[in-house]
């Protein structure tokens, strides 16, 4: 809408990231909302998003809330025209935020979590007993200098807040 109606030049690209290498150039802020957990091969996600990433990597992704590092490979659902959701193959993830971190540190040297989460059903705060996929945030940055360290952790935490 607003490349069309010239308010705004936005440069992106559209990529398959099950590919295990994708060549793309480098952005400044990637922001991957809702896609990792749709994919089948969320290490090569995150090997291809750190490699055209010059600065932050913001991801917000459904975990599956269980401890340890583990993927959990899952079956997608087709959605109402058929077609599987993750748009490439019947499969996707859930991943421990555990493995997320995990796999963001071998390419990143800061791997944060919000510390609160936003105030909506999909995010949890009380990672104790959790039983169903639940979306949590991630940052990872070869710079920490613009970090706020009072809204971004290196921990995994059990008990979050929500966002005013």
């Amino acid at each position: 809408y607003l490349q069309q109606n010239n308010k705004i030049n936005l440069d992106y690209n559209t990529w398959d990231l099950n590919d295990e290498n994708i060549d793309s150039k480098k952005f400044d802020v990637i922001f991957c909302y809702g896609t990792l957990y749709h994919l089948h091969r969320p290490d090569f996600a995150i090997k291809n998003l750190a490699k055209m990433c010059n600065d932050y990597l913001i991801m917000s992704t459904c975990t599956n809330g269980i401890p340890g590092i583990n993927i959990n490979l899952v079956i997608e659902n087709s959605n109402k025209i058929g077609k599987p959701q993750s748009f490439t193959t019947d499969f996707g993830s859930r991943p421990s935020r555990e493995w997320v971190v995990d796999e963001l540190k071998k390419y990143f040297k800061f791997v944060y979590i919000s510390i609160k989460q936003p105030n909506h059903h999909d995010y949890t705060i009380d990672w104790r007993n959790i039983s169903n996929a639940n979306r949590a945030i991630f940052l990872a940055t070869n710079n920490e200098d613009l970090v706020d360290k009072e809204k971004w952790t290196t921990e995994i935490l059990m008990n979050q807040e929500k966002l005013n």
